[in-house]
């Protein structure tokens, strides 16, 4: 596995600068009261107290459980690579109270990591490869207290990507699920590993009538935490290189 592209320092004050110029697009996501957040926001300034961030829209907005101390992640692209990290909230006009599009202050944190854009895109399940996933409701991401009528499934992996993957259940399974549902999975991605389990939101759904099966687009949840966050990251990023690998063959034997 490669070693990670850590920036500190000067670089890492530049990414930021350069981001908060461009109004940089970000996901902020957080975990409280035993439930993920997530949210889009615009990177807006960053100083030596620490960056600035707000609300992406009108309709974005920060909860109450956002508070000063929080632990948060964030990510965000530029150029050719997404930037990962994990800081905390410093301050904003009023961060104990729903905060419209204020900004509120994050903690410059003193390293962020630098994935390869590339790693964010999907790659399919080598081909005759039968990887099942366990997966059960979490919760949303949004304010709903609903659900649904059952909580524990089982799918089919089809692609996977560090940013996360499609699995595809049976579609009279269709009335179980939503956009912003947030599940556990749990799959093994080749025979000789231990499994992987990991957090995300449904940001897609989509039939496919003809084949009697439901397609589940999750968005991973917490990878960019530092410890078992990241770890899981780096893991997956090396099984997706893997698949890689596996396609092209597959692909030069059939040719």
């Amino acid at each position: 596995m490669a070693e990670p592209l850590i920036l500190t320092g000067q670089e890492l004050s530049e990414v930021f600068v350069r981001a908060a110029r461009q109004n940089t697009e970000c996901n902020l996501s957080w975990f409280s009261q035993d439930r993920w957040y997530k949210t889009c926001v615009l990177l807006t300034a960053c100083r030596k107290d620490g960056v600035s961030i707000r609300p992406a829209s009108e309709s974005e907005t920060m909860t109450s459980t956002l508070q000063v101390d929080q632990p948060v992640n964030l990510t965000f692209q530029a150029d050719y690579n997404k930037y990962l990290l994990e800081t905390i909230v410093v301050g904003s006009e009023d961060v104990s109270e729903p905060t419209d599009r204020r900004c509120i202050l994050l903690e410059l944190p003193d390293r962020i990591e630098s994935v390869p854009r590339r790693a964010f895109q999907r790659v399919p399940v080598p081909q005759h490869w039968n990887i099942l996933v366990q997966f059960w409701h979490r919760g949303y991401t949004d304010d709903c207290s609903e659900t649904p009528g059952e909580n524990y499934w089982q799918a089919r992996l089809r692609d996977l990507s560090v940013g996360g993957a499609q699995i595809a259940i049976d579609l009279d399974q269709k009335p179980s699920f939503r956009i912003s549902q947030v599940v556990g999975m749990q799959f093994t991605p080749m025979a000789w590993q231990i499994p992987i389990i990991v957090e995300g939101q449904i940001v897609h759904l989509a039939e496919k009538a003809d084949h009697g099966i439901l397609i589940l687009g999750i968005e991973f949840l917490g990878l960019e935490a530092y410890g078992k966050g990241r770890e899981k990251l780096h893991r997956i990023k090396d099984i997706i290189e893997y698949y890689e690998k596996e396609n092209a063959k597959n692909s030069v034997a059939v040719s």
